[in-house]
């Protein structure tokens, strides 16, 4: 078993806790990043996330990590940053 497997379970039981309607801005899956709004629920290891009016499905043992920022204001620091 890898470190990465253990990160990722942990991210698992992480979102297991989250409330529905979470505000979420990006997942970054296998280490890229997919623009998300919303946290919706988890079920069977399958992390529902809501993007632009559509829900995104995906294997939460892929995930890499979450940024709980909104999306705009990562981009806004990218930005300030160059």
């Amino acid at each position: 078993m890898t470190g990465n497997y253990v990160e990722k379970n942990r991210l698992c039981k992480m979102l297991e806790k989250l409330p529905p309607n979470y505000p979420v801005g990006t997942i970054y899956l296998n280490g890229q990043p997919v623009q998300v709004t919303q946290f919706s629920n988890l079920d069977n290891d399958l992390g529902y996330f809501v993007a632009d009016g559509q829900v995104v499905v995906l294997d939460c043992h892929k995930i890499d990590g979450i940024s709980f920022a909104p999306a705009e204001a990562e981009e806004e620091e990218e930005e300030e940053a160059q």
